[in-house]
């Protein structure tokens, strides 16, 4: 767990229980007038009269959210999820500390899946950075707890095939392909101008996201995939990335960040004739991306409105920040609707 603070400690605090009947009794606007910490931009497509006093000559790029003046937002943060994404709300955190922000935050890197158990469960956490989406029963959980789940599409995440720097020989990977070489044992049995070399298999163990497509792309089961020859699995991409980068004729995937930090060992191959990029992945070429999500207690921001600045403020500067970690950002749009759902978790626009 990692623990970042200004004043270097963390500090222990009691989360506030709420009944199962509780509801949001005050109009949310009153909630975010409450908020001293906001200044509001001159300039924001909102469709409120409110904020329509100025007028823009010209629609602005994105849309605008209220200024956060971290030097006045009290209180601490808890946040979790996936470790790969941890690197990114770090950024955001040390950016919202040099601005003013004199909080703590305490940071712990877990499974997605373990993130979100522990978020609905135990009501733990007040943010969650998750590499998926909750699944209806999730939600359920979390409702059942008298947590209700907001999520904020933050990134994206693209699954990038990859082959040994001097393995040039595979130029293309169409999906009746990849699952031939993901059971085949050598790779001219996938073709014949191939060298007549084992494939050395290097996978995430199953569960994951990629396991989860086999199905759909691969096989209609996962079990000739997992029992294959001469198959690697790894908890980590960390480690799968250092051995598929020291290993002739191997073939495997890992996630964009892990792919552009080995690039210079490892090669992408195209799937379906499309390398994983920015604009693959925006324009939805790209057949293996995953979105990277925030999660956040809707009913606990009134409680909470240091969340709900940190939350504004990671929708911010985003942009500025993400191409420092390797993720793919999002859409123009995407982001925008990000906006739109904070904006209307604090009763701004309807």
């Amino acid at each position: 767990m990692l623990i970042f603070s200004t004043s270097g400690c963390q500090t222990t605090r009691s989360r506030t229980q709420q009944s199962g009947n509780e509801t949001l009794e005050d109009p949310a606007i009153q909630f975010s007038q409450d908020l001293t910490f906001l200044e509001p931009p001159s300039q924001r497509r909102l469709t409120d009269p409110r904020f329509r006093n100025q007028q823009p000559t010209s629609e602005p790029d994105s849309l605008e959210l209220p200024i956060i003046k971290p030097l006045e937002v009290k209180g601490d943060i808890e946040i979790s999820g996936s470790s790969d994404i941890n690197p990114l709300n770090d950024l955001i955190y040390k950016r919202f500390v040099k601005e003013g922000y004199a909080g703590t935050m305490s940071a712990n890197g877990i499974y997605s899946n373990t993130a979100i158990k522990l978020f609905c469960e135990e009501a733990k956490f007040d943010i969650i950075t998750v590499s998926r989406p909750m699944n209806e029963s999730e939600i359920a959980t979390c409702q059942a707890n008298n947590r209700q789940p907001i999520d904020f599409l933050i990134a994206k995440d693209a699954l990038v095939f990859v082959v040994h720097r001097q393995d040039n020989f595979v130029k293309n990977l169409t999906f009746p392909r990849l699952r031939e070489i993901f059971q085949a044992e050598n790779w001219s049995d996938v073709n014949s101008n191939w060298p007549n070399e084992s494939i050395e298999r290097f996978l995430l163990l199953p569960g994951n996201f990629l396991f989860e497509r086999f199905p759909n792309e691969f096989s209609s089961e996962e079990e000739p995939i997992i029992n294959s020859l001469n198959t690697n699995f790894y908890k980590f991409y960390q480690p799968l990335s250092q051995d598929l980068s020291a290993t002739r004729y191997g073939v495997g995937y890992i996630s964009y960040p892990y792919y552009q930090s080995n690039s210079k060992s490892l090669r992408a191959v195209p799937v379906e004739g499309h390398l994983a990029n920015v604009k693959t992945v925006q324009n939805g070429d790209y057949p293996f991306v995953q979105n990277i999500f925030l999660y956040a207690d809707l009913n606990q921001l009134p409680q909470k409105p240091q969340v709900s600045a940190f939350i504004n403020f990671y929708l911010t500067h985003l942009d500025q920040e993400i191409d420092k970690v390797g993720y793919l950002p999002l859409s123009e749009q995407e982001l925008d609707n990000s906006k739109v759902n904070w904006l209307k978790a604090m009763g701004i626009e309807n």
